[in-house]
């Protein structure tokens, strides 16, 4: 995680339904020493980018399907400069 551009205690968001790509995420962020913070898959754009806001998270693992509208609430909120390092994980 390091090579990536995160440190220990930087928050990652899950924003997946109940499946095994939501529990593998959950147990390599704690491993990498990640805090996590969960979004509700029933949340709107609006909403995703509050909690992201509010928990600065820096990298979100999310579905294929929303990757494009999460990448936009998170320019909306300020926390996706062209320069930073911000990863995105997702299932097919």
């Amino acid at each position: 995680m390091s090579t990536q551009g995160f440190q220990k205690n930087d928050v990652m968001g899950i924003l997946l339904p109940n499946c095994t790509s939501y529990i593998l995420g959950l147990l390599g962020a704690m491993e990498a020493g990640l805090t996590v913070t969960t979004l509700n898959p029933a949340y709107t754009m609006p909403e995703v980018a509050r909690q992201l806001e509010m928990s600065k998270a820096k990298i979100i693992l999310t579905e294929e399907s929303r990757v494009v509208a999460v990448k936009e609430a998170m320019k909306q909120i300020g926390i996706l400069p062209e320069n930073q390092n911000v990863a995105f994980l997702y299932r097919k």
